[in-house]
């Protein structure tokens, strides 16, 4: 009941209009008494101008790198729009994380319905987060912090996309980075000059460093999984985190630079259509809302989307560019047919694999319920304490038996110090819209026990989805359909991971604490004996997890790739004055958590349009 009670209170602040005041008032005092113990991007009230000379659609991790880049000249005028609001104090504690996806800060969208996926979810679709804020994903998210491997942008340059190339990319994730992680700042795969802090969370529970001994008693070692060479191994999780906090896109890219006449930032502004001129095919503009009210504003060189993999090609689609069939359907005049939407691409998994304890090494929630206002203290004033931790702690990959060659890694396996149980399901299985039977059936009888959980991630789906439109009113959500466990073989990659994982805590490590398997079957997968492959396929298709890693929707590649939306300077294909740089321009999904890379698409997109406008940046 104590958990019940504090997510109702959490989810009563968290993004709404009462904690937004809350949050102002405690920045107030802070400020008068010298007591700062956050940065906040300051919004200034001034009003919008006619025209700019880049328009940024969506303050996402690429978006604020891109804003922060351009604006460093003072006589370049950019205006960066975003549909959702400024972070809070709420949104800075790491543990808080999985509160802030029901609320304001998410998008909240679904995936369509299909048969033989999600089947233990409500209405038996996934729910599929997606940043809604100053930061986009990054207010949201885990802050796991994964550049993926060599090949993944080997293969992307291999593909015709010129300059996409390991050796082209590792330049803007060092120039990015504010390396924090003592035996990593001097490595050479690392920067710390940039803007963005890495480290390790303060806190860690009794599993994370056994689960890491686990894996050196199976023979495998510690790595750095962002440097080049094997990633094979275990590690603590690198982080976007600064002093036990958050640090979101908005916090490395947009504070530092809040004062720079030249930078606009819009928050609450819905841009509905990307104005496009029929005779020149030049994108002039966009159109959207603010406080209830239409608005265009002009852009003089650019349209830049950054609005990530799904709000991305809705927003082309509702603006004519996409594929003529489709737009056809809701009478959208057809601008330009290009397969946007298609492409889409996901780390698919489960993350109910659950395991018991016997000694008490892992946070115990229901304590923490009462110890909260202790607790807040504590991190308000060392940022160091179970708050600072949003739950993953260690990872590891491995290699199926259908990995590529060499050292790319196909599974990922994350340590979670917590499970479906831990919060006595009050918040974590509601992210994955786990229903109620289920939870009861399976899970409710571990509550007040201690328990952990493994996370597992296919992480080179062949299955694709697409992204859709549901209507030609840009306030409809798109069409998302997933498409999860098309290939077989995406889930038997999964299967192995499962085992491995299992394999784990037969380790003395994890052994000196009592861990066992959850073994309670889920009711409808009692048919196929328990731990049999056929059990555990029926397993991860009751419960099927997406990891918020939506990326390809705008694919980038060469003009006679017949499904690229973008080229390798990211123009968007037949149109003129209009780029895309987020996540949805992957040609394939990367080995790991996506939002390393969409920084990195930032960087190199700035210094892309810098090279394109030399009478504005190199005069």
């Amino acid at each position: 009941m104590m958990m019940q009670i504090f997510y109702v209170l959490i989810l009563s602040f968290v993004g709404s209009e009462a904690g937004n005041i809350f949050s102002s008032l405690i920045r107030k005092y802070k400020l008068r008494k010298g007591l700062i113990l956050r940065e906040d991007i300051y919004l200034g009230n001034l009003p919008i101008a006619k025209d700019y000379d880049f328009v940024i659609v969506g303050a996402s991790p690429s978006g604020c790198v891109i804003a922060n880049k351009l604006t460093e000249n003072p006589n370049v005028k950019v205006l960066l729009l975003e549909a959702g609001a400024e972070e809070n104090t709420y949104t800075d504690i790491p543990a808080l994380a999985t509160y802030s996806l029901f609320t304001q800060y998410n998008w909240k969208y679904n995936t369509a319905y299909r048969e033989g996926i999600c089947r233990a979810m409500v209405n038996g679709t996934c729910t599929w987060p997606s940043g809604k804020a100053i930061g986009g994903g990054s207010v949201i998210n885990g802050m796991v912090y994964t550049r993926g491997n060599r090949r993944d942008f080997d293969v992307w340059a291999e593909a015709g996309n010129v300059g996409w190339g390991y050796d082209d990319i590792l330049k803007y994730f060092i120039e990015i980075e504010d390396m924090q992680i003592d035996d990593l700042k001097d490595s050479p795969y690392h920067g710390t000059k940039g803007n963005l802090t890495i480290s390790y969370p303060n806190y860690r529970s009794g599993v994370s460093d056994r689960f890491i001994r686990a894996g050196e008693q199976m023979g495998f070692q510690k790595v750095d999984y962002n440097r080049e060479g094997t990633h094979i191994g275990f590690s603590r999780i690198q982080s976007a985190m600064r002093n036990g906090r958050r640090c979101s896109a908005s916090k490395a890219f947009l504070y530092p630079v809040r004062k720079r006449p030249n930078l606009h930032i819009s928050q609450g502004s819905f841009v509905t259509k990307i104005d496009i001129d029929k005779n020149s095919k030049r994108a002039v503009g966009v159109e959207f809302t603010k406080k209830g009210r239409q608005r265009f504003v002009k852009a003089k060189r650019e349209v830049i989307l950054a609005a990530g993999a799904f709000n991305s090609p809705q927003l082309l689609m509702l603006s004519g560019i996409g594929p003529a069939e489709h737009l056809e359907e809701f009478g959208i005049p057809v601008i330009k047919n290009l397969r946007v939407g298609d492409n889409l691409q996901e780390h698919m998994g489960t993350t109910s694999l659950t395991f018991t304890l016997d000694k008490w090494v892992v946070p115990n929630y229901s304590a923490e319920v009462l110890a909260l206002p202790i607790r807040i203290f504590e991190w308000e004033k060392t940022g160091n304490n179970v708050l600072s931790s949003a739950g993953c702690e260690t990872v590891a990959y491995f290699k199926s038996s259908y990995a590529e060659p060499g050292d790319s890694p196909d599974i990922e396996l994350l340590q979670i110090a917590a499970a479906y149980n831990s919060d006595n399901g009050a918040n974590l299985r509601k992210n994955y819209a786990i229903r109620d039977d289920i939870y009861k059936a399976v899970y409710k009888e571990l509550e007040g026990k201690p328990t952990f959980s493994v996370w597992v991630m296919g992480l080179y789906p062949l299955s694709k989805g697409s992204v859709r439109l549901n209507s030609k009113n840009p306030f409809t959500p798109p069409k998302i359909d997933s498409n999860f466990i098309d290939y077989k073989q995406d889930v038997d990659v999964i299967i192995q991971g499962i085992r491995i994982a299992i394999k784990l805590i037969e380790s003395p490590a994890l052994q000196e604490i009592g861990t066992r398997l959850h073994t309670k079957p889920l009711p409808n997968c009692t048919k196929y004996t328990f731990n049999s492959d056929s059990y555990w396929e029926c397993f991860v298709r009751e419960i099927t997890s997406q990891f918020h890693h939506q990326s390809g929707t705008c694919k980038m590649g060469p003009i006679s790739d017949p499904t690229a939306v973008v080229d390798h300077r990211l123009h968007v294909y037949g149109i003129k004055s209009l780029r895309v740089a987020d996540a949805s321009i992957f040609p394939r999904i990367t080995g790991g958590h996506t939002l390393a890379p969409s920084y990195m698409v930032g960087a190199k997109a700035a210094d892309m349009i810098k090279e394109e406008y030399p009478d504005l940046f190199y005069e």
